[in-house]
């Protein structure tokens, strides 16, 4: 909804909606928000509470508006995330983790236990907040048709991805009676095969643009710049050595902080204020947040990459700073015959 037609988007300047899936943590305290349009709530809380029939959902304040993010009353350092390498090749998923069978929860490994546990780890006067902003992928990054003449999408690339695979497995030989040189049959190693296999499976599902985006603010009697270093490598658990991964680039990580940079410090004050705007906004696809990582580099995910990077987390994860409640409420069902 919203660009369905040309009319919709041209002349009443519709947007495809856009999510905002987010963890934050209040100086230890570790919490999930979802933010979305007002007439989607009943949508999404009808799907946890089937999945999670225990959970309470409740609507809260922007918690981003609670402090006032002024750089010159808070330390702050942020970044966003692209992939290492082509879309459609998957980052390591939770069937990687073995978390596709059923296990006992002792026995889990949640993708999320590092993640959740590094931002537990401020302490006061220090606050993480982490957004992945998504919607439906429909090819705008390529700027390109495909060969049927329609939007080229992710799923041409994994066609084209696989071809190239497929064409360094077949071995030329010499033909010995004229002399030619000929392709021999596709000999695939284990490898390419299973690489192959994973490209296939990861845009069998559906895809969304996704940009992300992390921010840590701290008193400037608190401000740790190691927390910087976690978060360059925040997402080094869901990267595998010759598939995909998901890196830092853009905003405060472009300064390399040289003696001879002139004026360095107002011109981070002014990318620092730009990323707090960006991330209240829940701003990624559109103008004027062209400071960070550019919309044609946002990363095109799976859901199955986006239920492993974000998800309700297991028992599994016995972070201090990770409370859980004890009772769940709900509002009357509108069915309920008075």
């Amino acid at each position: 909804p919203g660009e369905s037609t040309w009319y919709a988007r041209w002349i009443k300047g519709g947007v495809r909606p856009w999510w905002s899936l987010e963890m934050a943590s209040f100086e230890g305290q570790v919490h999930f928000f979802i933010w979305t349009r007002a007439n989607f709530r009943r949508i999404i809380e009808g799907q946890l509470y089937a999945q999670y029939p225990g959970v309470q959902v409740i609507e809260a304040p922007d918690y981003t508006r609670l402090i006032s993010a002024d750089p010159e009353e808070w330390g702050i350092w942020g970044c966003d995330f692209k992939h290492t390498a082509q879309d459609p090749l998957p980052i390591k998923t939770y069937v990687e983790f073995g978390l596709d069978k059923v296990q006992k929860e002792p026995e889990q490994v949640d993708p999320l236990a590092n993640l959740v546990e590094f931002m537990s780890s401020v302490g006061k006067g220090e606050y993480i907040w982490l957004q992945f902003i998504i919607r439906v992928h429909k090819g705008e990054k390529y700027h390109k048709l495909n060969a049927k003449g329609k939007p080229y999408t992710w799923m041409d690339e994994a066609e084209e991805f696989v071809n190239e695979i497929r064409k360094k497995t077949r071995e030329t030989y010499i033909d010995a009676a004229s002399g030619e040189e000929r392709p021999g049959f596709p000999n695939p190693s284990k490898g390419q095969m299973e690489k192959m296999a994973a490209i296939e499976r990861n845009v069998s599902k559906q895809g969304f643009d996704v940009g992300a985006r992390c921010v840590y603010l701290a008193k400037p009697d608190k401000f740790n710049p190691i927390i910087i270093t976690h978060m360059i490598g925040l997402f080094k658990p869901f990267s595998t050595e010759g598939w995909n991964g998901i890196n830092s680039s853009a905003w405060l990580k472009r300064f390399d902080d040289y003696p001879w940079e002139l004026g360095v410090e107002k011109l981070k004050d002014h990318y620092r204020e730009k990323l707090v705007e960006a991330f209240r906004r829940r701003q990624f696809f559109y103008d004027p947040f062209a400071y960070g990582i550019s919309p044609d580099e946002a990363m095109v995910m799976s859901t199955e990459e986006l239920a492993t990077i974000f998800h309700v987390p297991s028992r599994a994860i016995e972070t201090p700073g990770l409370v859980r409640i004890l009772s769940a409420t709900g509002e009357a069902p509108p069915n309920l015959p008075t």
